[in-house]
C-alpha cells in the first residue's frame, strides 16, 4: 500500500519554463499518474493525498531557470515546499543530496519504512545523484528517476534505481500542449 510519495526537483536541471499559463498542479497531475501505474490499487488522488513535493531552486529571481508567478503561486497553494539555496555553483545539487542522503539515513529498508509504501521520485540529471539513490534503493525505497531526454541512458542508471523516466519534456508538453519540446516518453525498468 501507498503511504508516501517524496518528490525532489532539481528545477535548475530539469527547469520550469517561464510560461504564463503552465500551472503546476498540471505538472502534479501528470506525475501522479505515472506513479499511480507503478504503484499497484493506487490511484492517482491517492498519489496527490500522500505526495509531498521539494523544489530546488537558486534564489537568484534573474535566474534564466525561474517559473512563471503563476507557477509559483500554484506551487504554494498546493503545499510544494520551495527549497531555496545560495547563488554558489552547485547549490541545488549540493541541498538536494543533503536531502537524499538524509532520507537514507533516517529510515526505510529492511521491514522498514520502505516497506510500506514509500516511493522517492527524483527529477534531475541522471548521474548527479547515484551515490543517494543507490543508498534509498539498498534502503528499500521504491526509488524512480525522471530526467531529461537529451541524456543518455545508461547502464549506472539502470543500477541506481527501479524505474527511469527519459521524459520531463514530454510530460511539460502534455501538461501544456504550446510548449514545444520532444513527445518522446522512455521507460527503462531494471530488475531491483
Amino acid at each position: 500500500m501507498l503511504s508516501r510519495v517524496l518528490v525532489f526537483h532539481d528545477g535548475e536541471n530539469c527547469w520550469v519554463p517561464n510560461h504564463a499559463d503552465l500551472r503546476f498542479a498540471a505538472v502534479r497531475d501528470a506525475l501522479a499518474e505515472i506513479v499511480a501505474d507503478l504503484v499497484p490499487c493506487a490511484s492517482e488522488e491517492a498519489v496527490k493525498k500522500v505526495m509531498k513535493y521539494s523544489f530546488f531552486l537558486s534564489r537568484d529571481e534573474m535566474h534564466p531557470f525561474h517559473p512563471h508567478t503563476n507557477y509559483w503561486n500554484d506551487m504554494d497553494s498546493l503545499g510544494c515546499l520551495l527549497e531555496a539555496v545560495g547563488n554558489k555553483k552547485g547549490a541545488v545539487d549540493t541541498k538536494m543530496k543533503m536531502r537524499l542522503a538524509a532520507l537514507g539515513e533516517a529510515g526505510g529498508g529492511g521491514g522498514g519504512e520502505a516497506d510500506h509504501g514509500v516511493v522517492v521520485l527524483v527529477i534531475a540529471g541522471d548521474k548527479d545523484f547515484i551515490p543517494e539513490l543507490t543508498r534509498l534503493c539498498d534502503k528499500g525505497y521504491y526509488v524512480v528517476l525522471m530526467h531529461r531526454n537529451n541524456i543518455t541512458s545508461t547502464r549506472v542508471i539502470e543500477e541506481c534505481c527501479h524505474v527511469s523516466y527519459d521524459c520531463w519534456e514530454a510530460l511539460l508538453s502534455r501538461t501544456h500542449p504550446s510548449l514545444s519540446y520532444s513527445t518522446k516518453m522512455v521507460y527503462v525498468h531494471t530488475d531491483k
